[in-house]
């Protein structure tokens, strides 16, 4: 019997990545949220958010979601109450899960780091 390794290996990590705790996708759709204590992504069509991870500030693209950040009335604590800062974005990125929370107080069940990031045409890309 000849095994050919090509599907073999691509299931092997399709069953790697499917029961590890960190998966890379491509093409994530979705909103960053920043406000008091708070850096998150909700992915479009997801039911929760997760936490931004600061490496995703190393990130391709990075600079101009920034710029679109800086460009809104900053929210923080110090100028609560007030609108959160928020961008729709589109990229490549890794979701990450433990036993352990992610973020302020560990309330994020995920975290996601982008390793490239831009921003949407769409503002309202999860209409």
């Amino acid at each position: 019997m000849k095994i050919t390794l090509k599907p073999v290996a691509a299931f092997t990590i399709y069953t790697i990545c499917l029961f590890t705790a960190s998966c890379a996708q491509n093409n994530i759709t979705g909103v960053i949220y920043l406000g008091p204590e708070r850096m998150s992504f909700h992915e479009c069509q997801a039911e929760d958010q997760a936490w931004l991870g600061d490496k995703s500030f190393q990130a391709k693209g990075w600079d101009e979601v920034q710029q679109a950040l800086d460009a809104q009335p900053y929210c923080g604590l110090r100028t609560m109450p007030c609108t959160l800062q928020s961008v729709a974005v589109t990229g490549k990125a890794k979701f990450s899960t433990g036993d352990d929370g992610y973020g302020h107080l560990e309330q994020y069940s995920s975290e996601i780091i982008f390793s490239a990031i831009k921003i949407s045409e769409k503002q309202d890309v999860c209409k």
